[in-house]
């Protein structure tokens, strides 16, 4: 149960990946000093079926596009897809470059390069498959990170495999050596040339020389890397350049608009205020008229009650009058008379 517990667990958190480290400064160095231009990765060569994910995760096949022009850049938030026994080949300006193989998926996160000083911050995401690296070594404050699920490689100028299968990984050496670590930096294992580290989902790190089949795999995914051209390099920095004048047009036309919306908003604020205004004065006369009628209603009202009250009085009077000139007949009289008459003898 412990198990299924931790091998959920580093599902869960296989964000906590498998990072790919290219780096000769410290932490510090890396934050001090950071890139001015931004660049993309150039595609050098295409193998079988490929496809492009942008950002909103809609793909597009890509199969058939002329390597090293501007159809063929990769941008940071665009990812590749290959298909069985297919393969991409990228490569930045600085002359690292990276295979992806058959059956792979990355993204790129990010890429920044300071042209002509070997400096370079590169964040790639592998999804599934395997990727091959192959860089020179870098400046102080540079680094390449390739992140994947389960281990954490730190990398000193090296060529290296990097592969997932589920929730294992692991890290080739072909040169150089490579400082490997699970995803929670407990535990680290330094490889060297012709050895490979394999993370499982327990983290347990174990380090191992390579076998045949480990070699040939390198040899094979290693093999004629297509380096970025002149004219690759021409085309990143056309894009580039054009990116920057769009990048002050759009700020200019944005500044523009603002300005624009102000006025709007200025003149319509002023116009809500007459309507308000206009409206205030519409109310105020009708709530006269409201009360004008209700004081004409009750005046009417009050004549009616009047006049009904008199009208009341005068019929009292009347039928006053009338009782009077018919008065009854006395009838405490009427009674004696009749006493004494039957007091009468007979």
């Amino acid at each position: 149960m412990s198990q299924e517990r931790n091998m959920n667990y580093r599902i869960l958190f296989s964000g906590l990946l498998l990072v790919v480290l290219l780096s000769c400064g410290d932490k510090q160095q890396v934050k001090q000093k950071q890139p001015d231009d931004l660049q993309g990765a150039m595609i050098t060569a295409i193998k079988g079926k490929v496809e492009l994910i942008n950002r909103d995760g809609s793909k597009k096949d890509i199969s058939g596009i002329a390597p090293n022009t501007k159809e063929a850049l990769l941008i940071p938030g665009q990812g590749l897809s290959t298909a069985k026994d297919s393969s991409v080949d990228l490569s930045f300006t600085n002359g690292i470059q990276f295979r992806i193989g058959a059956s792979t998926q990355i993204n790129l996160d990010s890429a920044k390069i300071l042209s002509g000083e070997n400096f370079s911050q590169v964040l790639l995401d592998l999804n599934k498959g395997k990727v091959f690296v192959k860089s020179p070594k870098l400046s102080k404050g540079s680094y390449i990170t390739v992140t994947s699920p389960t281990a954490v490689a730190a990398v000193r100028g090296t060529e290296f495999l990097t592969k997932t299968e589920g929730t294992k990984s692991s890290t080739m050496v072909k040169e150089g050596s490579v400082s490997v670590s699970d995803d929670e930096l407990n535990k680290s294992e330094v490889v060297n040339q012709d050895q490979k580290a394999e993370v499982n989902e327990n983290g347990k790190v174990e380090v191992k020389p390579l076998n045949d089949a480990d070699k040939n795999e390198l040899a094979d995914v290693g093999n004629s890397i297509a380096s970025i051209t002149e004219n690759g390099k021409k085309e990143i920095e056309s894009i580039l350049q054009n990116f920057e004048e769009q990048k002050k047009l759009i700020l200019q036309t944005i500044e523009e608009q603002k300005r624009s919306n102000e006025a709007l908003i200025k003149g319509q604020k002023e116009s809500d205020q007459e309507l308000l205004k206009e409206q205030i004065r519409k109310d105020r006369e009708t709530l006269e008229a409201i009360k004008s009628q209700a004081k004409a209603e009750k005046d009417s009202q009050l004549e009616k009650g009047k006049a009904d009250a008199d009208a009341i009085k005068s019929n009292s009077q009347s039928d006053m009058s009338k009782i009077k000139e018919n008065k009854p007949v006395d009838s405490q009289s009427g009674a004696k008379s009749e006493l004494e008459r039957i007091k009468k003898p007979q």
